[in-house]
């Protein structure tokens, strides 16, 4: 009983640090321009002025800045898309409950989760100082946070815990949930936020518009790809549509090399950073053309393309050809490429109008609706430059196909998609398992933590480890 209570005790500890440190984050307090607590970060301060409570809703969203760029690239890692011979525990997908990285993505997660939970239960007898106006948009950003984070943990480990409290005599010992009762909660929360966030972003007077806190149709955009995964074609296809309506601020981007503009209209949602540098092109593009890449793409990425005619392939994947110390080709994703401050601006960009096409082309495909599908796939194939058109009479399983190849294709390297579509289809296994011999069908889920110094296991006697796990 008492290592129980000094367990929950220290994970207190640690929730509690990990919010004051997320609204104490500079990228909060520039963003604002505001000064934020100094100590007692649950004293009412950031929930008494329409500011302070700004500036603790940057600090929810600046937890997915993730400095190091591993939330977008290990999931290419994962999937059959990148290759790291320096991390073949990611490369090889062999992590065990003691690897660092499975309890990063998980704390990562949770803390977006338990800052949202604190702002909402906040909000229910904030100040009469707010503005009703401010009060709302934040209600519906958190709703968002937390369905978004919770379809992120559902997709990496399955059945994680489903905490909707700050309490954490609750929360210490949350145990499994189940993926109903998860994408339910998700759902509903989408739902709240759709009723409450507008069409235009809060930031639209700011040149460029960077698009880094979420509007309705962010919303609608997880939306869409929760009805995709939960088979709900129809669903998919209004929420898709909901989307695609809002042509004055969405539109594809009218070539491959606008699309990661930050003023691009193809652009739903994208994660704010100070210096306009992603953590993904220092990982991704080699510093010269002398160094080998530390992250290759894999052969089966490069001839998924059409290379003679995708303009995707020319734009995204580099050759970086070497003499020493022996003659090699060796392929890096280029589809970021801002290495250092100064030399331009990017955003990592987590929503983006292909993937709602694409994921309308999908969902009309399921529903059996072939011509429409056709129609909204050859958008995406046009523009790559793949200008012979789909046979008009193509079955509904090669349309399937051919869909999730442009998927493939399209979104490459970006926020974990391919990784997400291999599992949700049940590919992984016959994918996976002839590149990366021992991959296994419950290594599609990553195990919760049970190392000596960061656990999730050890800390919460009522979790239960993902099968196959020691």
């Amino acid at each position: 009983m008492q290592k129980r209570t000094y367990y929950k005790q220290r994970l207190q500890r640690s929730l509690t640090g990990v919010l004051l440190l997320l609204l104490l984050a500079s990228s909060c307090k520039k963003f604002v321009d505001i000064d934020l607590p100094g100590k007692n970060l649950l004293a009412p301060y950031v929930l008494e002025n329409n500011s302070s409570l700004v500036a603790a809703l940057n600090g929810v969203y600046s937890a997915m800045a993730d400095p190091s760029g591993d939330l977008f690239i290990k999931p290419a890692l994962f999937a059959d898309e990148l290759s790291a011979s320096a991390d073949l525990l990611s490369s090889q997908n062999t992590y065990s409950p003691t690897d660092a990285v499975p309890y990063r993505f998980f704390a990562d997660y949770y803390k977006v989760v338990y800052n949202a939970n604190y702002l909402l239960q906040g909000l229910e007898t904030a100040s009469t100082m707010l503005s009703p106006d401010t009060i709302k948009l934040v209600k519906g950003e958190c709703y968002f946070l937390r369905a978004f984070s919770y379809f992120q943990l559902t997709n990496f480990y399955g059945m994680p815990p489903l905490v909707l409290t700050t309490n954490h005599n609750v929360a210490a010992f949350a145990p499994n949930s189940t993926e109903d009762a998860l994408y339910a909660q998700i759902i509903a929360d989408l739902k709240l936020a759709a009723g409450l966030l507008p069409n235009g972003y809060p930031e639209a007077a700011a040149a460029p518009v960077k698009r880094v806190r979420v509007n309705k149709q962010a919303v609608h955009t997880l939306l869409a790809k929760v009805y995709l995964y939960r088979k709900d074609w129809t669903n998919a296809i209004a929420m898709a549509d909901s989307v695609l309506a809002v042509d004055s601020l969405y539109g594809l981007a009218g070539s491959i090399g606008a699309i990661f503009d930050p003023a691009s209209k193809e652009t739903i949602w994208q994660v704010f950073n100070q210096t306009g540098v992603t953590p993904i092109a220092a990982q991704l593009v080699p510093s010269s053309a002398t160094v080998v890449p530390s992250i290759t793409v894999r052969d089966e990425m490069v001839t998924a393309f059409d290379t003679s005619n995708d303009l995707r392939y020319k734009a995204w994947v580099k050759i970086q050809s070497l003499t020493t110390p022996a003659p090699a080709k060796y392929f890096y994703a280029n589809k970021y490429k801002v290495r250092t401050a100064g030399a331009g601006t990017e955003y990592l960009v987590q929503f983006r109008l292909a993937d709602i096409v694409l994921t309308k082309a999908e969902a009309l495909a399921r529903n059996n609706k072939l011509s429409d599908a056709v129609t909204e796939l050859e958008k995406i194939r046009t523009r790559a430059g793949l200008l012979n058109p789909l046979p008009s009479d193509i079955s509904s399983g090669a349309l399937l196909d051919t869909i999730a190849l442009e998927r493939k294709r399209e979104l490459a390297f970006e926020a974990g998609n391919r990784w997400f579509d291999l599992k949700r289809t049940g590919k992984a296994l016959a994918v996976l398992q002839p590149i990366k011999p021992d991959f296994e069908e419950y290594r599609a889920l990553l195990p919760y933590s049970a190392g000596a110094s960061s656990t999730v296991i050890g800390v919460n006697p009522n979790m239960k480890q993902n099968d196959g796990y020691k």
